[in-house]
Order: C-alpha cells, then sequence, then structure tokens
C-alpha cells in the first residue's frame, strides 16, 4: 500500500510538473509573441517614419537642378541689371554733354550781352564827353 501510496504521489508529482512546464512554456510563448509584437510595431512605425522622410526628402539630382536654374536666373538678372547701369551711364552723360553746351551757349550770350551793354556804355561816354 504504501508503495502504491508513493507511486501515485510521484505520479501526481509528475503531472504537476509537467502542468507547470507547459505553464511556464505557454507563459514563455506569450511573453516572446508579446515581444515579437513589439518589435513588429517598432519596424512598422520605423518604416512609416522612413517613408515619411523619404516624401519630404528632395533627390539630390532635383536640388541641384534648382541650383543650376536659380544661378541661371541671378546670372541673367545681373546681365540685365549691368545693361541697365550702361544705359543709364550713356544717358548721364548726353545729359551732362546737353547741359555742358546750354552752359556755353549761355555764356556766349552773356558775353555777346556784355559786349554790347559796353558798345552802349561807351558809347554814352563818348556823347557825353561831346557835350
Amino acid at each position: 500500500m504504501e508503495k502504491l501510496y508513493i507511486e501515485q504521489i510521484t505520479k501526481q508529482q509528475e503531472e504537476i510538473d509537467e502542468q507547470l512546464k507547459q505553464a511556464q512554456n505557454q507563459q514563455y510563448v506569450e511573453y516572446v509573441s508579446s515581444k515579437l509584437d513589439d518589435i513588429l510595431k517598432y519596424q512598422q512605425q520605423e518604416n512609416s517614419s522612413l517613408q515619411s522622410s523619404k516624401q519630404m526628402t528632395v533627390p539630390i539630382e532635383e536640388l541641384v537642378g534648382l541650383a543650376k536654374e536659380l544661378d541661371g536666373r541671378f546670372q541673367r538678372s545681373i546681365r540685365q541689371l549691368q545693361i541697365k547701369q550702361d544705359q543709364l551711364e550713356i544717358e548721364q552723360s548726353q545729359w551732362k554733354n546737353q547741359l555742358r553746351e546750354k552752359e556755353q551757349q549761355q555764356l556766349l550770350q552773356l558775353e555777346q550781352e556784355k559786349s554790347q551793354i559796353d558798345k552802349q556804355f561807351k558809347e554814352r561816354l563818348r556823347t557825353i564827353h561831346m557835350k
């Protein structure tokens, strides 16, 4: 009887050990499954972030193209400004020449008027002396 009792207890102990192993295995499987889910979620977030960052970034070729276009526009603007500056310098030179011509004309006219006035003055002086 004692032997039977020990066998039953041993059998029960083995069953309990087996159930404990199964429970531990189940718990471990659930833990690993939960960690794998976390890893999967993290990878999905990373992929999503990567996709959105790819959408936000501009390819180097496109940036180089834009830089070349802007440089071309800038160079054209500089040339246009240089042409405009040259035109303004020409106009300024023309105005200066016109001003000099007018000054020369006015000086000539003033000299003629002065000469006329001098003649008239001398003429009057002669008439006064003659009287």
